[in-house]
């Protein structure tokens, strides 16, 4: 199958390059578009098609999107799954529940009931190293109740014979 990555300085010259790239494809031929959103790779192919019936097998993805479809295998292999910002941000909101019950949040305990410090915690965490030092309590916290292999009831298990 043909390829091109199309670069310039200049949009529209991206435009224009790309929209003729992409009309001389046939309408069944399989082509993945990628760009920076999902909006201007929709819009990409919009001004791609006008004037023909139809088309079908084109994919549009962001590079995000694309970079996470390829890694997929290699973290299946592992046992991983991605998460999502708002899993990470509902696990640290989980952990310093925790750490608050427990009396370990130190400076923290005074804006623990604020809905922001989750958040906080959580793109703090997406900003560091995994081996930063700030990680590593929170690592301890966590480790042993949310393990790839453990399941649902068996974390609230565990969470409830905690709390007890």
């Amino acid at each position: 199958m043909p390829h091109a990555v199309i670069t310039s300085p200049s949009a529209a010259a991206r435009l224009d390059r790309a929209v003729g790239w992409l009309r001389r494809r046939r309408p069944a031929e399989r082509v993945l578009l990628v760009g920076a959103s999902v909006e201007a790779v929709s819009e990409l192919a919009r001004a791609s098609i006008r004037g023909r019936r139809a088309t079908f097998g084109w994919h549009r993805l962001t590079l995000g999107r694309l970079a996470a479809a390829l890694a997929m295998p290699a973290l299946a292999e592992r046992g991983l799954v991605p998460a999502s910002a708002l899993a990470i941000e509902a696990l640290c909101a989980r952990t310093l529940d925790g750490l608050a019950q427990d009396g370990l949040l130190g400076r923290f305990a005074r804006v623990a009931d604020r809905p922001g410090l989750p958040r906080a915690v959580a793109r703090t965490l997406e900003r560091r190293p995994p081996s930063s030092q700030l990680n590593r309590p929170l690592k301890r916290r966590m480790s042993g109740r949310f393990t790839p292999t453990s399941s649902v009831p068996q974390a609230r298990h565990r969470e409830g014979q905690r709390r007890t």
